[in-house]
């Protein structure tokens, strides 16, 4: 191509296309680029033609009815009944099987749903393994226009558990800058870069309304607006203050950002967001609601380390939260939630606790935290890979939240470290046999810690504990 038809081709940043190298459901070839496979040579003549045009054509004639598109690389052919729109078909079938360690223990918490004693509540999962399943189709739009490329993407999900489930992970269009749907949140960096557990990160696709600016010298620049109920997490209230809190809805959505640089070899991310929590509180007083603005924050790079082993790279990511904590992965839903989630002294997937304040009155405070991460892949072998993981979170609750007893919901400060590794055999192109451990290790800090008036906990409940997670995964990608 001509260095004009290349501008005309440039899409946005890889951190919003799907399927690119480093997202999951890509699965990490070493190379990006392969050769055209015949399904769909026929797929897509019926795909254009409808129901009422199924006969079967010889070979030769959708081999001739089909041309290959150069334009956008591999894999792209002219959309039939179209001189100027390229296609792509692909997508994948999975099946995971997760064990964990089954925590049917009793723990104290507060606002959970089965309470077995005074300031106590069957907390953790009971199960100790996960079967899942996965199909996946992806369909790839694009038009070259004096304006840049137009481009339409969708990926649909078709999920087998005890009930069967069909969604839209993407569906979004992007045109001179501009991305409009379903996409993946311009805040997020690393997103499952090298596993399938996932290190406690930001990942979310959202929908939103967002542009993106090409600068000179490899950077380029979002912002845009992104649903805020996406990010929505539970409002919670201390007991014994006399009220109760719940999520009161969004008002505005997200205003994201970030600042990139995709060099050779190198990979830089500067992101932002802002995002309002609105809590409904229900006190001796009536009925009132509040607002919180929180935002969060994140750095991560990516390196490049083919001259180890080519495919070989390293992800560094670290970012913060004042009342906006989903933005560092807490709440959001993936495989530690059914481990996790309400299984605390007191839950760290809030980004507001109401408690109660000086005078007796109550306040409305912002939790913080911040998250590291580090992972490492490998390449043995061109079909064997494997990588190390490393991840640290910490959550850190208001004043009031720290000086109320753990009977009451107090928590002082909540700490998590993960470590794992994947291994990752691909014995022929498109098939991927993988398996993954992690320990995650929790540690917490009770709530009113020196009072007098803060009980001890009973015998045989621990606040820090350890769970054991692993996955097997065979997945087939097209």
């Amino acid at each position: 191509m001509t260095s004009v038809e290349q501008q005309k081709c440039k899409l946005l940043p890889d951190n919003i296309a799907p399927l690119h190298a480093d997202h999951p459901h890509a699965r990490r070839e070493r190379s990006s680029s392969a050769a055209p496979v015949p399904w769909r040579l026929w797929l897509a003549p019926l795909l254009s033609l409808g129901l009422g045009a199924l006969a079967p054509l010889p070979a030769s004639a959708a081999m001739s009815y089909v041309r290959t598109c150069d334009t956008f690389g591999s894999g792209f052919f002219i959309l039939p009944g179209s001189s100027d729109t390229c296609m792509n078909i692909g997508g994948y079938a999975r099946a995971d099987t997760t064990f964990t360690t089954p925590r049917a223990t009793v723990m104290p918490g507060f606002n959970l749903p089965v309470a077995v004693a005074p300031g106590l509540s069957a907390a953790g999962s009971r199960n100790a393994d996960y079967f899942t399943s996965r199909f996946a189709l992806s369909l790839d739009l694009r038009t070259l226009t004096p304006y840049g490329t137009l481009r339409a993407y969708g990926l649909g999900d078709f999920d087998g558990g005890t009930t069967g489930v069909t969604g839209i992970e993407r569906g979004f269009i992007q045109f001179a800058g501009l991305t409009a749907g379903r996409a993946e949140s311009f805040f997020d960096f690393y997103a499952y870069g090298a596993d399938m557990l996932g290190l406690r990160d930001s990942y979310a696709p959202t929908n939103m309304l967002s542009y993106t600016a090409i600068l000179p010298m490899g950077m380029s620049a979002s912002l845009g607006l992104e649903d805020a109920s996406t990010r929505a997490l539970a409002s919670v209230a201390l007991s014994g203050i006399g009220a109760s809190a719940s999520t009161a809805g969004a008002r505005w959505p997200d205003l994201v950002g970030n600042l990139r640089f995709d060099g050779e070899g190198l990979t830089l991310q500067a992101s932002a967001a802002l995002h309002q929590t609105r809590v409904s509180v229900n006190d001796a007083g009536g009925l009132y609601q509040a607002a919180s603005l929180g935002f969060a924050g994140q750095l991560g790079a990516k390196f490049d380390l083919s001259g180890l082993t080519i495919g070989d790279a390293l992800w560094l990511e670290s970012a913060y939260a004042d009342g906006a904590v989903s933005y560092l992965g807490f709440g959001n839903a993936g495989p530690d939630a059914d481990l996790f989630s309400g299984a605390d002294l007191a839950r760290p997937d809030a980004d507001v606790v109401v408690a109660a304040g000086n005078g007796g009155t109550l306040t409305m405070e912002r939790q913080r935290g911040w998250t590291m991460l580090a992972a490492f892949s490998h390449f043995w072998q061109e079909n064997l890979r494997q990588s190390v993981l490393l991840g640290y979170s910490v959550l850190l609750p208001g004043q009031a939240a720290r000086a109320a007893s753990w009977s009451s919901g107090g928590l002082g400060r909540w700490q998590e470290l993960r470590a794992g590794s994947e291994l990752e055999w691909t014995p022929v192109n498109g098939l991927s046999l993988a398996i993954e451990g992690e320990v995650q290790r929790v540690q917490q800090r009770l709530g009113g810690q020196g009072s007098p008036t803060t009980p001890p906990l009973p015998p045989g409940i621990a606040k820090d504990y350890t769970a054991l997670v692993g996955r097997l995964r065979v997945q087939r990608a097209f």
